[in-house]
C-alpha cells in the first residue's frame, strides 16, 4: 500500500472557534480530491492549516514537502513586470528570477511541455499584467505542475476561466495524478466540472466533514 502524502489526525482548525469536528483524513498518491461546501464553511482555512500558514487548534498534520499551492486569484500577484514564461518557471527553479531569462535544456523542455498543456504557447512572452484573469489562472496552474510536485493544492484555481478552459486545466491535473502518482486537492463550488475527474470528495456539511469515494463506471 502506498504511503500517504498527507495525513490528518484529529485535526481541529479555525479562528478562535473550530470550523468543523476533528478531522481524520489520509490522502494517498494518485488521488484527486474535490473539496466542496458553501462559502465560509472553512475550505480555505483548512488548506492554510494543511500548508502550515495557520497553526492547528488541535491535532496533527503530516504531509510531503513536495507540494504546490495555487491560491485564489489576486491582482497583486501580477503587479510586477514579468513574462508568462518566467512566472511559470518560478515553479521549476525557486532560485531562478525574472532577471535570469536563460534556462538549462531540461528546464526549457519542461517549460515547453507545460506551456503547451495549458495552451499558453502564444502568450509565453506576454507580460502577465496584460493577459486575462482566466489566462493568469492557467499560468499559475502551469507553474504548480512544472516541478512535478507530489501534492497540489488548488483553491478555486479555475474560477476565472471559461468552462472549456476550466475543464481542460483540471484534466491536466488529473493526468498528472495518473502519470506521476501525484495527488490533487481542489476546492470547488462546481462539482459538476470535476465529477468525471475526481476520485474522492471531501464535503463540508454543517460543521461536519464527509469523505466519499467517487465510483467510476467501468467502460
Amino acid at each position: 500500500m502506498s504511503e500517504a502524502c498527507l495525513t490528518c489526525k484529529a485535526l481541529t482548525f479555525g479562528y478562535g472557534e473550530p470550523l468543523s469536528e476533528p478531522l481524520d483524513w489520509e490522502v494517498k498518491p494518485g488521488e484527486f480530491w474535490a473539496v466542496a461546501g458553501p462559502n465560509g464553511c472553512g475550505k480555505t482555512t483548512l488548506f492554510k492549516t494543511l500548508l502550515g500558514f495557520l497553526k492547528p487548534m488541535d491535532g496533527r498534520v503530516v504531509r510531503t514537502d513536495s507540494c504546490a499551492y495555487v491560491a485564489q486569484l489576486s491582482d497583486e500577484l501580477f503587479a510586477a513586470p514579468a513574462r508568462v514564461c518566467d512566472v511559470v518557471c518560478i515553479g521549476l527553479d525557486r532560485c531562478q528570477t525574472w532577471f535570469k531569462p536563460f534556462y538549462r535544456r531540461g528546464q526549457r523542455s519542461a517549460l515547453s511541455e507545460v506551456l503547451s498543456s495549458f495552451e499558453l504557447e502564444d502568450l509565453k512572452n506576454r507580460q502577465v499584467g496584460e493577459i486575462s484573469p482566466g489566462e493568469r489562472q492557467r499560468v499559475l496552474m502551469a507553474q504548480a505542475l512544472i516541478s512535478r510536485p507530489k501534492l497540489v493544492f488548488l483553491d478555486e484555481a479555475a474560477s476565472a476561466m471559461d468552462p472549456k478552459h476550466a475543464v481542460m486545466a483540471y484534466q491536466k491535473m488529473a493526468e498528472a495524478v495518473e502519470n506521476t502518482q501525484a495527488s490533487v486537492l481542489a476546492i470547488t463550488h462546481h462539482l459538476d466540472v470535476l465529477e468525471d475527474l475526481a476520485t474522492h470528495i471531501l464535503r463540508f456539511d454543517q460543521g461536519k466533514i464527509v469523505q466519499s469515494e467517487v465510483k467510476k463506471e467501468k467502460k
